[in-house]
């Protein structure tokens, strides 16, 4: 029963890191486009480079990282 827990508690804290993350995405596009009406390349460009550089590193060390 507590390892159950336990995995719900990580698993609910991996999700609460995914939000978080999108949502200083969404915040930081939305500051860039909407107040300035610049185009930005750059989010896409580095969020791209990121789950690239995940892909190398989880194919040359062999471990896969959990989504």
């Amino acid at each position: 029963m507590a390892q159950k827990s336990r995995d719900l508690m990580e698993y609910l804290l991996h999700l609460f890191v995914l939000i978080c993350i999108y949502t200083i995405l969404a915040q930081s596009l939305s500051l860039v486009a909407g107040y300035s009406g610049q185009v930005s390349l750059t989010h896409a460009g580095f969020y791209g480079l990121g789950a690239y550089t995940t892909t190398l590193m989880s194919i040359h060390w062999g471990r896969h990282l959990r989504c």
